[in-house]
């Protein structure tokens, strides 16, 4: 079951990979417990980059330029991001 991001967790993400200028449709933003090893794509991110499966991550899915994807961010860096912003 996905966990809903609160406020200041939005606009952490958003701070982290808002402001490009494509084409972005059908987005979905939520906490997960990863079943298979993930790659967290922050730039905030220290150490390796691949975290083991069972890592809580926020997965984020979209159609970026007609193409579906998806991608993983740690909380570490989430929280890192929301200090940033204070």
């Amino acid at each position: 079951m996905a966990i809903a991001l609160t406020h200041a967790q939005k606009h952490a993400l958003n701070y982290l990979y808002g402001g490009g200028d494509e084409l972005i449709e059908c987005s979905r933003v939520s906490w997960v417990v990863t079943r298979y090893s993930q790659k967290c794509l922050s730039v905030l991110h220290k150490g390796a980059m691949t975290l083991p499966a069972g890592t809580r991550m926020i997965r984020e899915t979209a159609k970026v330029e007609g193409r579906f994807g998806s991608c993983y961010t740690c909380a570490d860096c989430i929280a890192v991001a929301a200090r940033e912003l204070r």
